[in-house]
């Protein structure tokens, strides 16, 4: 509801003028408490992120004066006490819920701050993946105290950071082209986990957080693979060997039964739930199964540009289906995310062909011109498209907000 859809129903004859005043109130009020809101919330988390660097800053200055045990007490009471300061601000007392809510978060990157300064002051021989895997643990349960997605996507980083470092601190134990498909893996996992979360109202937007790291990190692979050199040092095409072929089919039977029992139980009981969750178990069936063609069989040269051209087509068709998706079911959030992994895809796939094959000046100029105009015509698109789903929500919402001015 805004000031012009008033000034129709006015026009209209649907309120009277008594009631389009009541309304125009109610709409400057809400307007003002969430400006005022997120003045407050700005201004506490810059609070915050100032107290901590101040306190790292005092600490760095003067670290070699300070005696061990003295480095590990203000560290843990720093931590602790930063977290029970905010948590009686927010949950006892709760006249500051939002500045409460900021010391809470600056805890949780003092106790990563924490375990690893405590690990370079006694000389410990962990791995950078085990700190932050400690830090990952010690922030899940925030996630669910406070159903925040502030620190659903903290965690969600920490996740992938940790995978990302045990990789490479354990890319001995690995083949390099097994490491894709194990994160490929986790990522749909990432996605389910995060559908399951909507058996709980409370808990939704903390499950889509993780949906959407999960979906952008499976994609982000696949955007990946499209390009001919970086698909062959993530999979290294023509060089499988039969002892990976168990673990890649076990990864996709793990797959299979993770979004066959989302899509059966369907958490957020909706259609668009079932539509996720097939479309990524075929998309996986794609990739996993053309990765099982024996390259013996097939001749090298021929796999290689198969593979490619196979990523190529599925990128792009997925950016295709998540538009066309996104206007069937009027969700936004597919609208946009097709239209920026299909503008993303046009664009390398431009400066991919071309950048060779024109001359500078001209290669630029016809980029240019590409650029301008598409973004115009998507911008243009995708706006129009945004108005014309909030109008068909307003119709029925503001069926019901009507009565009470009656």
């Amino acid at each position: 509801m805004d000031k012009k859809q008033l000034e129709k129903w006015l026009e209209a004859g649907v309120i009277d003028q008594n009631q389009a005043e009541k309304m125009l109130q109610d709409l400057e009020q809400q307007k003002k408490e969430k400006s005022s809101s997120r003045v407050i919330w700005v201004f506490s988390i810059i609070g915050s992120v100032l107290l901590g660097l101040g306190v790292i800053l005092f600490m760095a200055s003067n670290w070699s004066r300070i005696p061990d045990f003295g480095k590990i007490g203000m560290l843990v009471l720093g931590t602790f006490g930063t977290f029970f300061v905010g948590y009686y601000l927010k949950e006892q007392k709760k006249n500051y819920p939002k500045v409460g809510f900021s010391l809470i978060f600056l805890s949780a990157f003092l106790f990563g701050a924490t375990i690893f300064l405590i690990a370079q002051i006694y000389h410990t021989q962990a791995d950078e993946h085990s700190l932050v895997l400690l830090w990952l643990l010690g922030v899940l349960p925030l996630v669910y105290v406070f159903g925040s997605r502030i620190f659903a996507f903290l965690s969600s980083m920490l996740f992938y950071t940790w995978m990302i470092l045990f990789f490479i601190q354990k890319s001995s134990m690995f083949k390099g082209e097994i490491v894709f498909y194990i994160i490929f893996t986790l990522s749909i996992l990432l996605f389910v986990f995060g559908n399951l979360h909507f058996f709980k109202k409370s808990l939704e937007k903390v499950g889509l957080v993780y949906k959407i790291f999960g979906f952008f990190v499976t994609s982000a692979f696949l955007y990946l693979v499209t390009f001919p050199d970086l698909a062959s040092e993530f999979i290294r095409i023509g060089y499988f060997t039969k002892s990976l072929y168990f673990p890649i089919t076990f990864m996709f039977v793990l797959i299979f039964l993770a979004l066959t029992l989302s899509s059966a139980l369907n958490p957020n009981r909706s259609e668009n739930n079932r539509f996720e969750n097939i479309s990524l178990l075929l998309g996986s069936a794609l990739v996993f199964g053309f990765s099982l063609f024996d390259p013996e069989v097939v001749k090298e040269s021929i796999f290689s540009f198969s593979y490619i051209v196979f990523y190529n087509i599925v990128f792009f068709g997925m950016s295709i289906l998540l538009v066309y998706k996104g206007y069937k079911k009027e969700k936004m959030v597919y609208v946009n995310f097709g239209i920026f992994y299909l503008c993303l895809f046009l664009i390398s796939k431009y400066f991919d062909l071309f950048y060779q094959m024109l001359d500078r000046s001209v290669f630029f100029i016809i980029g240019g011109i590409i650029l301008i105009a598409g973004g115009f015509y998507a911008e243009k698109k995708r706006r129009k498209m945004k108005e014309d789903f909030l109008k068909n929500k307003k119709d029925v919402v503001n069926s019901f907000n009507l009565n009470k001015y009656e």
